[in-house]
């Protein structure tokens, strides 16, 4: 994850830096080789079905380039990525009981 994380900010910085499409096709190719597919999805692979997986505003993002609207080239991270952090980091017991104090009813 270290890896992903450095190669995204390396070559993020790099894209809105020079604004090359270059820059975007070396990172695409990077976190690709990471194995990094089920945590990185681009925007021109999404649509309103991957709701689940890239959260409703990286799904628009996707619906509005298939419409042909002009969006900056981006991607997204995915559901699946927090959730094998929260694993990984063993957090998710620990949220839960946190989630789970919460009064959500109180008024």
């Amino acid at each position: 994850m270290a890896a992903l994380a450095s190669a995204r900010a390396r070559y993020t910085a790099e894209l809105f830096r020079s604004g090359s499409r270059s820059h975007l096709r070396r990172f695409r190719e990077a976190t690709r080789s990471l194995g990094a597919d089920s945590h990185v999805v681009w925007f021109e692979e999404i649509g309103r079905e991957h709701v689940p997986l890239a959260g409703g505003k990286g799904a628009n993002l996707g619906e509005m380039m298939r419409a042909g609207i002009p969006v900056p080239p981006g991607f997204v991270v995915t559901t699946d990525a927090y959730v094998s952090y929260l694993a990984d980091a063993n957090l998710s017991d620990k949220l839960a009981a946190l989630l789970g104090a919460l009064a959500v009813d109180d008024r």
